[in-house]
């Protein structure tokens, strides 16, 4: 038994160191195998080589078999695809080995970032490869049938032809060889015992005989088949005496249709295809008169259409061909005309206009202003003009700021009449450089003024102007006149007659206005004409004639001008959008009640109603904008309004406490809501807004229309708007 146990454990050792030098040996090789690997991917990166990269594919496929480095992974792939995209006779093969290795890496790999960049890299792959194997696959089918071609030309039988067209069906030449084939069954029918000859020969006799056929059957008038053996014969040579034979053939043909039916086409056709043919003068005689009476009909509206027209009459020498003289005569000379003003290009003009104001019984300023035109080559322009006289634009009036005991007035100046026209209109050429324009406006006509204003309270001395609200003229006034319109100036006169709409009293119109306008103009023919532009502008609206007030003499009342602001867009070809929102001063900081004071704190001992009295007004509108003609645009819009009266109050021993702080007055003075005297109405609005390169200006009209009307306010009427802004191209 001790002998067996000594036994067994020396073959236990004896196994152990087996074993151990296996391990050590296999640890080696696979150390050894990595070295190789790692030695080869160094060697190809330093030199680049065809020879280097298939050593490089072989170290590192046996170094994968015995571990799963990415690294090698990596490496295979590359280089796999680098000798793919070199594109040589074994581009498909390397394809095919980086997406085999890059699959195999996708089922071993355990990092998720790399393994989602190379399924990325598989669909790159695979879209690659099949392009280039659909490219090589076309490529090899071309070289074949160009292969397969060559060999048949060789021969050229109708056998042969025939295996090509089975072979390829849709090749580069199977039309060539189905005519080949068409071409021997041809000569096959017309030549049935002769066989032994080539394709040259064959094609010779065929010519031969459809040329003979063909002179038969000409011979005997039959052209339309006369025609179809010498288009047969052409088909197999490109003889100069066939080409001949088929022009003779179509004109004989062409010449039938005329006889048969004298349409205008057919003669067109003839003079065209054979200007020196056997039949011009009769083809020449059937036109003619068509092409005089169509040049006729079209001379007053396409003359160079209808020159062409007489051009052809006159060079057919007809009966018309004077006649046809005389028209291109005038023709050229109105075209002359027209030449010398097409130098004259479309132009945008402003000018400043100077107007008289002819009323007579009382002192009236001149008016003045702005106007825009645009003088066209062969369309109508646009006119627009604006013209106030110096008294109309608004001014303090301190009228409105004293109760009437507290000044006294001394007249400075007669009474004169404030003045105001907007008009629009077109303008249309007379002949270079001279333009008329026409147009219709509106306007009104107030009276006004100056008075010397003492205040009694200080003895300080202010001016003042008071305006007549209530009888004003409202008038239309037709106006026209001429313009002269240089390359960058121009010059304008013209007369205006005001006709009134209402009974205003005391304006006595002597007649006609005249104007005088100068300015300067820019070309129409820049990209920013055409450009749509956000906007944004403060408004003011004027305060009179706003509305009229029935206030006692002992009330005195504040008719303040509203300001705001719009914002919009201005389209160069669609319709644009705007909203605008005005008030006036007394619209903030009125008290809806006083005796709501009380309860938030305020306390006094008495309160007296101050007689004073004002109006606020709010508008709030939105509408639509159109370009009429750059930089014009129309706006157009309906809002709402409001109206409100207040009046002025003094609190006695004004005590007022919130918290700490604590605010206390002998007399304060507030504003309170008078009650049930709020008025909300419909606000529709007009207008042009001008924007030019950024700067924008407009004027309009509106007029609210109330839902009910009010305490003080009896009665509504239209009301001037203007803007001043900036704009920015969208």
């Amino acid at each position: 038994m001790i002998i067996n146990n000594k036994i067994a454990t020396k073959n236990k050792t004896i196994i152990t160191i087996l074993l151990l030098i296996l391990f050590n040996f296999s640890g080696n090789a696979q150390s050894y195998i990595v070295n190789q690997a790692n030695n080869a991917i160094a060697t190809a990166k330093s030199n680049p080589t065809y020879e280097n990269y298939l050593e490089l594919i072989t170290k590192c496929s046996k170094a994968i078999e015995e571990t799963p480095d990415y690294d090698f992974y990596y490496e295979l792939i590359t280089t796999y695809y680098t000798l793919a995209k070199a594109r040589d006779y074994n581009e498909l093969y390397f394809y095919e080995q980086a997406i085999a290795f890059n699959d195999k890496y996708l089922k071993v790999a355990d990092d998720n970032v790399k393994k989602e960049a190379h399924r990325r890299f598989a669909e790159t792959l695979k879209n690659e490869y099949s392009k280039r194997k659909q490219t090589i696959e076309e490529k090899d089918k071309r070289e074949k049938d160009d292969e397969e071609w060559r060999y048949v030309n060789r021969f050229q039988t109708k056998t042969k032809y025939k295996d090509y067209l089975t072979a390829f069906p849709t090749g580069e030449y199977a039309a060539k060889a189905r005519e080949a084939v068409n071409m021997w069954e041809d000569y096959e029918m017309k030549f049935p015992s002769e066989r032994n000859v080539n394709m040259n020969e064959a094609k010779e006799k065929l010519v031969v005989w459809y040329s003979q056929s063909g002179d038969k059957e000409y011979e005997a008038s039959n052209y339309e088949l006369a025609l179809n053996y010498y288009e047969k014969a052409d088909g197999y040579t490109s003889s100069s005496d066939i080409k001949n034979k088929i022009s003779l053939t179509e004109e004989q043909i062409l010449y039938g249709k005329i006889k048969r039916y004298g349409q205008v086409a057919d003669c067109e056709m003839y003079v065209k295809d054979y200007p020196r043919g056997k039949y011009i003068e009769e083809a020449k005689a059937i036109l003619c008169p068509d092409y005089f009476q169509k040049a006729v009909s079209l001379y007053r509206k396409d003359r160079n259409t209808a020159r062409n027209y007489f051009d052809e009459v006159s060079k057919f020498g007809c009966t018309y061909k004077n006649e046809a003289d005389n028209y291109i005569k005038e023709i050229d000379k109105k075209n002359k005309i027209e030449a010398y003003n097409i130098g004259y290009q479309d132009r945008i003009y402003y000018s400043y206009i100077f107007e008289t104001n002819n009323i007579s019984g009382y002192g009236s300023d001149f008016l003045q202003g702005v106007s825009f035109f645009t003088l066209k080559n062969k369309k109508c322009g646009i006119y627009f003009s604006y013209r106030a006289s110096n008294s109309f634009y608004p001014k303090k009036n301190i009228l409105d700021d004293f109760p009437e005991s507290d000044y006294t007035l001394t007249r400075q100046s007669a009474k004169s009449v404030s003045s105001i026209a907007v008009s629009m209109g077109g303008t249309t050429k007379i002949f270079r450089p001279l333009f008329c324009y026409w147009g219709l406006g509106i306007g009104s006509n107030l009276f006004v003024e100056k008075y010397s204003v003492t205040n009694l309270s200080d003895d300080t001395e202010s001016k003042a102007r008071i305006v007549d609200n209530t009888n004003t003229s409202f008038r239309i006034s037709p106006e026209a006149g001429l313009i002269v319109g240089l390359s960058g100036a121009s010059i304008l006169f013209g007369i205006r007659y005001p006709i009134p709409l209402n009974k205003a009293t005391g304006y006595n119109y002597k007649g006609l206005n005249y104007m005088l306008g100068l300015g300067f103009g820019i070309k129409d023919d820049k990209g920013i004409y055409r450009e749509d532009w956000w906007y944004f502008s403060y408004n003011f609206d004027l305060g009179h004639p706003n509305v009229n007030f029935s206030f006692s003499k002992e009330e005195s009342l504040s008719n303040k001008g509203l300001i705001g602001f719009s914002w919009g867009l201005l389209k160069s070809t669609k319709v644009g959008f705007y909203m605008s929102y005005r008030s006036n001063i007394f619209f903030y900081g009125v008290k809806k009640d006083i005796d709501k004071l009380v309860e938030n704190g305020t306390s006094y001992s008495s309160v007296t109603d101050n007689n004073l009295h004002r109006i606020s007004k709010a508008f709030l509108t939105f509408g639509i904008t159109r370009k009429i003609q750059y930089p014009i645009w129309f706006y157009a819009g309906l809002g709402c309004s409001y109206y409100s009266e207040s009046r002025q109050l003094t609190l006695h021993d004004y005590y007022y406490k919130w918290g700490s702080h604590v605010e206390s007055e002998e007399e304060k003075t507030i504003w309170e809501k008078v009650p049930n005297s709020v008025i909300w109405g419909l606000n529709p609005e007009i207008g042009i807004t001008f924007n030019l390169w950024g700067f924008t200006f407009g004027a309009g009209i509106n007029h609210p229309l109330p839902f009910k009307t009010g305490l003080k306010v009896n009665k509504f009427s239209p009301q001037f708007s203007f803007t001043i802004g900036g704009a920015w191209r969208k």
